[in-house]
């Protein structure tokens, strides 16, 4: 799923502990516990290092633009950047083997004029070696579990490269499918030729 190009945001409540985290998500890979928990500042280096490792993966001409200036903030102050998208309502949650950030998966709160208030899933990624593990299961997990703790009215969205049959089905594996609607004409923050996908809320 597509990472955000612009920021147009509204409050995220308090976490249940006052801070930014919720109860781990856990699941189990060659007999390991494998978790997801909401990234911390200190994760900063872990985090800058995965992002550089998924532009390491992309194909050339497909490199999005919103990755490469997240990277150049995360050269200068990775853990500043933790600490700017918490101010600006976005939370990251990283799956860990032990010690080992090895996935990773965002969600913005968001507004536009035809929208009001809708939430945004971007940054999906996972370490290939860990592809086909429990990692993207724990991610998604714990992030749809925060989103169906917000406003009913709010709608889900994300995006993914049309090419990107993997990313389709992982999607549709989760309930969500293709918008009819023009992503453009609802002011939607992902790239043009990008497949937009939603999952009705309380499903």
């Amino acid at each position: 799923m597509r990472a955000p190009d612009a920021v147009s945001l509204i409050p995220l409540p308090p976490a249940p502990s006052g801070v930014f985290f919720v109860p781990a998500e856990g699941d189990e890979v060659n007999g390991r516990v494998m978790e997801a928990r909401l990234l911390l500042p200190e994760d900063g280096r872990a985090y800058a290092a995965l992002r550089a490792g998924e532009l390491e993966t992309q194909a050339a001409g497909t490199t999005s633009p919103a990755l490469v200036l997240e990277l150049g903030r995360l050269a200068r102050q990775p853990s500043n950047v933790i600490r700017d998208y918490y101010a600006t309502h976005t939370v990251i949650w990283g799956a860990f083997d032990r010690d080992l950030l090895v996935g990773t998966l965002a969600a913005t709160r968001r507004s536009s004029t035809r929208l009001a208030h809708y939430l945004w899933l971007w940054g999906l990624f996972v370490r290939p070696p860990y592809r086909g593990t429990p990692a993207s299961r724990v991610l998604i997990t714990a992030a749809l579990d925060l989103c169906e703790r917000q406003p009913l009215e709010w709608r889900l969205f994300g995006s993914f490269d049309a090419p990107n049959v993997r990313a389709y089905r992982f999607c549709e594996r989760y309930g969500f499918a293709p918008i009819a609607e023009d992503a453009a004409a609802l002011d939607l923050p992902c790239p043009a030729g990008d497949i937009v996908v939603e999952r009705p809320r309380g499903s």
